[in-house]
């Protein structure tokens, strides 16, 4: 039987920010990642990003822009406040920041380079698109508005882009822009994902992305879970989809009359 154990991982270090406020606490970590081979990766407050396995100590990986921890061997180029960071299986670690960037940390180039986004970029934007920067675009010199990143094992990368942040897009083979599920301008009203095109599926609010053995499942504003395959370009709906399917009754939102009723027809709740 499985047994539950503690640690604490920043035990024995020592790092401080300008202020000598005592960093060595889990109370200052603001997301989580994680890796392969018992690997965990934090951002804490302050944009600074910690390597830790079990069993180890805590390593500095990358120094935050507006307020630093020292020898951490990487760091943004102006970029502030993280939103998401993400353990790709191609294990190299993905950070994106609210000033709408993404970064690749590649372990084995010893880089920290922005793969997606150009905060910095003020040329002017297509007007073609609902979103800031239209697909066909250039990745690299976009204007994106991201919330949520997934990585495939291969590296391909995922975030959520829109004003409500409710769309999912990528980058395509040449280096621009692709959105794979909900582009408003082919907007379907039918909220059931298997009959649609998955461009025109409403979606709500992204609010947790997740790659795995080539599906990219996703919740959409806390209330659904859904999955996009990949490599059909399909959309499936796995639950919260009320009384959308099996001519189930909508009435079925208790949690006990939710057991043993199909997982999709039930509503959820507010999901984290």
């Amino acid at each position: 039987q499985g047994r539950w154990q503690a640690y604490d991982p920043f035990e024995g270090t020592d790092f401080f920010d300008e202020g000598a406020e005592d960093r060595t606490s889990l109370d200052n970590t603001r997301h989580v990642a994680v890796g392969t081979d018992n690997q965990f990766f934090f951002a804490d407050r302050y944009d600074n990003i910690f390597r830790w396995s079990v069993g180890g100590t805590m390593e500095g990986l990358v120094a935050g822009f507006d307020n630093p921890i020292d020898g951490a061997p990487y760091s943004p180029q102006l970029e502030e406040d993280i939103e998401d960071i993400y353990a790709g299986g191609d294990g190299n670690l993905y950070v994106a920041y609210e000033d709408g960037a993404i970064y690749k940390l590649d372990f084995e180039l010893a880089s920290y380079t922005r793969i997606i986004g150009d905060p910095g970029d003020s040329s002017p934007q297509p007007s073609n698109s609902v979103f800031a920067t239209a697909d066909g675009e250039n990745a690299l010199t976009a204007t994106i508005e991201v919330n949520e990143i997934a990585v495939s094992d291969d590296g391909q990368v995922f975030f959520s882009d829109g004003e409500d942040s409710n769309a999912i897009r990528t980058v395509d083979s040449e280096g621009n822009l692709r959105t794979l599920v909900n582009h408003p301008d082919f907007y379907d009203s039918n909220p059931i994902p298997e009959e649609v095109d998955p461009k025109a599926y409403p979606m709500g609010y992204v609010s947790d992305m997740q790659f795995v053995d080539g599906q990219l499942y996703f919740m959409d504003d806390g209330f659904s879970i859904l999955s996009y395959d990949v490599a059909n370009r399909t959309l499936a709906g796995y639950a919260g989809f009320s009384n959308s399917y099996d001519d189930y009754p909508k009435a079925v939102n208790g949690p006990e009359s939710k057991l043993g009723a199909p997982a999709r027809s039930t509503y959820l709740g507010d999901i984290e």
